[in-house]
């Protein structure tokens, strides 16, 4: 209903009453069942919560309440049907479709503890617990060693890195491109920037904005400066402005 909304123009829905009071109330329906889906999450969370922090407990209590018992009164002054007994009764514990830890092996070194993901224009973070505390990596270099995650978080990064990028995941393998993943245009290119930069002293395709053309050149870390592939030079600072990963050959390992 929303999109029904934003797609009627101002003056189509001037001209046309009916339709959008038939649009509101489609809006007002919606409304109304959002609301009574976070009384019943309400419900089966609320006592945890409490028992986590009683004041923010009750901070947010009434909120719920009066929402809901708001939400009713204009329902029913609508005439808006909703199942209050099938929200009410949802299962908000059904079983995750994350998978447990292994019981055997040894235990993957890096566990995923949250980030920025799909909560910035900017440059992604992950955090990473990491034997003996705790590091902040990019999403390129999670990627990379996603192999090394211990379940459920690796799971659990590879979901939400599909929801946010629209990719697809067979096999527990995420099928996303570096490119897709950093904001690359469709030709790959990246933007060079914080957070959008290759791993240090990996070959990649670079873009010399003075001469403005393609070179092979690599990125070093620890001086943060680019050098080329071919001779070694270092470059000015600025002077790469873009660069992309390696299209080698199907087979051939680059």
């Amino acid at each position: 209903m929303s999109a029904l909304v934003c797609a009627a123009a101002p003056e189509q829905l001037q001209s046309d009453p009916v339709r959008e009071l038939e649009i509101m109330h489609g809006e007002l329906a919606s409304l109304c069942t959002h609301v009574e889906y976070l009384c019943s999450w309400w419900n089966h969370y609320g006592d945890r919560i409490r028992d986590m922090d009683r004041l923010a407990a009750r901070r947010i209590h009434d909120h719920f309440i009066d929402g809901v018992s708001f939400s009713r009164s204009v329902a029913r002054v609508a005439g808006v049907e909703i199942d209050r007994e099938a929200i009410g009764s949802y299962n908000w514990a059904r079983p995750s479709i994350l998978p447990p830890a292994p019981e055997v092996g040894p235990e993957p070194p890096f566990r995923y503890c949250g980030g920025n993901l799909g909560l910035t224009d900017g440059p992604v973070s992950i955090n990473v617990a990491v034997p003996g505390g705790r590091a902040e990596v990019s999403l390129e270099w999670a990627l990379r060693n996603i192999g090394r995650f211990a379940e459920p978080g690796r799971t659990r990064l590879l979901l939400e890195v599909a929801h946010e990028f629209d990719v697809e995941i067979e096999t527990g393998v995420v099928t996303a491109t570096v490119a897709e993943v950093s904001g690359a245009d469709r030709h790959g290119w990246i933007k060079v920037a914080a957070g959008a930069l290759p791993d240090t002293d990996r070959d990649v395709q670079a873009w010399d904005g003075v001469d403005e053309m393609s070179i092979p050149a690599f990125y070093a870390a620890d001086e943060n400066r680019w050098f080329s592939k071919c001779d070694g030079e270092q470059f000015d600072k600025g002077r790469i402005t873009h660069w992309r990963e390696v299209q080698a050959p199907e087979g051939v390992s680059v």
